[in-house]
């Protein structure tokens, strides 16, 4: 356990520490010189404190770093960038992205090399977000992508992974002190977002400017996974799962009309995790 070694990085006091997280100094102290665990909650509100992932304070090997799933440690949001906007001729979408999301993406962006290898097909582009999104883009249906430093123009705010992870349910009440001040900031600021869906559900937005939005489920998540694998040759016939209950109702939809598909970052790597798992 690196709490010490993440409170000292901040110098953040043991003291400081126990107010930011509604405990006391000894329990602290106990976490520290490894007499105690803190609760797998109580390692998440750790995490946004020390401004740093769960993986970070246990380490990859432990149960508790199993058990909180964190699956941001896929993304490093260290080192911010800026703002990534796509622009239709009728709407104009933005979101935060790190230094090495644009890097790659300036990289896809600008490859004059790159030659389909069959007819029928186009590359599509893939970009995780800051606030939690993984976007899978159909460039047919944008005039512009824009990669703007924050130092230009000031990028959207996002927020510690472990926030979106905590908003996934409803019961923020039953969080730590310090995170669930931080949910409810969020909520408070964003009165357009639902947090249940932008947490949980998969976001189709079609080249007419309407928007679907559907729950996210394992059968959905593989149909991403198979399209983030096939990104660089998407049929122009293609249609992609976005709702499958139990064989009663499928719904799939034509890719041909979708501009781009908006997932929840945290549920779509952690339920590709369980099913490497499986």
């Amino acid at each position: 356990m690196k709490i010490k070694e993440m409170r000292s990085r901040i110098q953040m006091t043991q003291t400081a520490l126990a107010e930011q997280l509604g405990t006391t100094q000894q329990s602290i102290a106990r976490w520290e010189n490894g007499k105690t665990e803190p609760s797998v909650s109580q390692l998440k509100a750790l995490a946004v404190v020390l401004h740093c992932s769960v993986e970070e304070l246990v380490g990859p090997t432990s149960n508790s770093a199993k058990q909180s799933k964190s699956p941001f440690s896929l993304i490093n949001p260290d080192i911010p960038f800026g703002t990534l906007r796509l622009r239709t001729n009728a709407a104009s979408f933005e979101f935060p992205i790190d230094e090495e999301e644009r890097t790659r993406l300036v990289s896809c962006l600008h490859d004059p090399a790159y030659v389909p290898v069959q007819q029928n097909v186009s590359r599509w582009l893939s970009a995780g977000t800051l606030n939690n999104r993984v976007l899978f883009i159909n460039p047919a249906h944008f005039r512009e992508v824009s990669l703007i430093h924050d130092d230009v123009e000031a990028m959207p705010d996002f927020e510690h992974p472990e926030v979106y992870s905590a908003l996934e349910n409803d019961e923020i009440d039953n969080l730590e002190p310090s995170l669930k001040k931080l949910c409810e900031a969020f909520i408070k600021k964003n009165p357009d977002i639902d947090p249940i869906e932008w947490t949980n559900c998969l976001q189709v937005h079609f080249n007419s400017g309407e928007m679907e939005s559907f729950f996210m489920c394992e059968e959905v998540t593989e149909d991403l996974l198979e399209l983030e694998h096939s990104i660089h040759e998407v049929r122009s016939d293609q249609f992609l799962r976005v709702q499958s209950e139990r064989g009663y109702q499928s719904i799939f939809m034509n890719l041909n009309h979708v501009a781009f598909v908006s997932a929840p970052a945290n549920l779509y790597l952690r339920q590709i995790s369980e099913l490497m798992e499986e």
